[in-house]
């Protein structure tokens, strides 16, 4: 990445020093460099010629990769504000989402209409020169992406191009990306980890591979010369299933997991396969990775990466550097989340050693239990050392004797007792922290389920229901 500066229009570089290296495959399709930064030129023009200017904010949701993508890369070169959806949402949520941004344009190639935005067309292969440059300036709003709202209502993320541009650079620190390389865009770009993969690679020269299988990574990467992959837990679990999953039959080398904790074992066997595993801790106002751990070597801790600090004040995790948002988009401006001091809250807690963090949950997901203060994130840790656990989450019940108590929703590949549970947590966990109810985990559309759902439901369960 020594060739670019923050300044630097780094598609447009990129087209210069390697016109010829293929930028982006999407199946059979592939395009260079210079390919690409022609059709993103052609992009910006026809936007402009509808009215999309400098901060114009562009609401973007729908199937076809290739155009969100180009919506991704054309804000660089008009300074538009990207604000992409989840295309899997009801209508109504998509009006909500864009009335809470303001959005000003839309562009979908789904058979609905947002009101209050005017809705945007463009024909990527049509030849078209971009007439007006607008200078990069590194510091203006360039992108939004809404929170999961796992642990309450989502909030609109407000990033510039610096948060993006030392974002990758940190990474690249701990996960070397060259230009030989292929990063599967395996993450919807309404997720901060997938927008991230794209700048990732643009900055590295690397090639993004589009995803074609709908989660389904397997063949993806049968199919594909991918040496990177970004996962979830379940994903990584779904591939060791493959006797085909190894290093020596792939060309991938690299496997970042993120998005919630991971079961050990699945860690230790991705090694053992001869890859090298990464997991790491991050978060949307961060602008993606925070802290990495690198598997392989041991790492007992996230390592913080550069460009990024960190502190701990009264047990939580405070952040700030060059990654840290620019603040919440809220009623038409964009509301500062930053301590005076400049340091964010992240409701996380944890400690620092050095220049290595622990995390420990959530602050607002702590409950108390008979007068004992309950993290559900140390209980889903400890459940996912159970070898047939795939994916836990722990939420409150309200209690009429201990006021609320733990209950788990899990993921397992056989069904399992309350009994057999319990016996298996006490090994690590005191008895006030062993969940009186055990239920299967629902499926789910987003990357990770819900917190705020799952204790609605646990709230209408009765504790009887010791089993999945």
């Amino acid at each position: 990445m020594s060739t670019h500066s923050l300044s630097t229009h780094a598609l447009q570089l990129q087209s210069q020093i390697r016109p010829e290296h293929i930028a982006l495959s999407i199946g059979q399709q592939q395009l260079s460099y210079q390919q690409l930064y022609v059709m993103v030129k052609a992009t910006a023009e026809q936007l402009r010629l509808q009215g999309v200017t400098q901060g114009s904010r562009v609401c973007c949701f729908g199937e076809d990769p290739l155009r969100m993508l180009l919506l991704q890369l054309a804000s660089l070169e008009l300074a538009y504000i990207f604000c992409p959806l989840n295309h899997h949402h009801p209508l109504s949520q998509l009006q909500a989402l864009s009335d809470t941004v303001n959005c000003q344009f839309y562009w979908s190639d789904l058979d609905c209409s947002l009101q209050q935005a005017k809705r945007v067309e463009f024909n990527p292969h049509q030849e078209l020169s971009y007439s007006v440059g607008i200078e990069l300036d590194s510091e203006a709003p360039m992108s939004m992406v809404f929170t999961s709202g796992s642990s309450g209502p989502p909030k609109a993320v407000v990033h510039c191009w610096r948060n993006h541009y030392y974002s990758a650079q940190g990474s690249q620190a701990m996960i070397p990306l060259k230009h030989q390389d292929q990063w599967l865009l395996s993450l919807p770009l309404y997720h901060i980890g997938g927008q991230a993969i794209v700048w990732r690679c643009l900055l590295a020269g690397a090639r993004i591979v589009v995803a074609q299988n709908k989660g389904r990574v397997f063949p993806d990467l049968l199919g594909s010369d991918t040496t990177h992959v970004s996962l979830v837990p379940t994903q990584l679990y779904r591939l060791l299933t493959q006797a085909k999953f190894w290093a020596h039959s792939l060309k991938l080398k690299h496997i970042l997991i993120g998005g919630a904790a991971c079961n050990d074992s699945l860690l230790e066997e991705a090694i053992s396969r001869g890859f090298q595993v990464y997991s790491s801790y991050g978060s949307s106002e961060m602008s993606s990775q925070i802290a990495t751990r690198h598997h392989r070597l041991g790492q007992s801790a996230y390592q913080i990466l550069p460009h990024r600090r960190a502190k701990i004040h009264q047990g939580e995790i405070y952040l700030r550097g060059k990654t840290l948002f620019l603040g919440y988009w809220k009623n038409g401006e964009i509301l500062k989340a930053c301590e005076p001091d400049g340091w964010f809250n992240s409701g996380d807690r944890g400690l620092i050693e050095g220049a290595h963090l622990h995390t420990l949950g959530r602050s607002n997901n702590m409950f108390i239990c008979a007068g004992e203060n309950i993290q559900p994130e140390e209980i889903e840790l400890a459940l996912l050392q159970h070898p047939m656990i795939n994916q836990a989450v722990v939420v409150a019940q309200q209690n009429r004797e201990y006021g609320q108590c733990p209950v788990a929703f899990i993921n397992a590949e056989q069904k399992l007792s309350k009994q057999q549970l319990n016996l298996f947590l006490r090994q690590q966990l005191a008895a006030i922290k062993l969940p009186i109810a055990y239920f299967e985990l629902p499926a789910h559309n987003s990357l990770k389920p819900s917190r705020n759902e799952l204790s609605t439901l646990a709230n209408h369960k009765s504790s009887c229901c010791d089993q999945c």
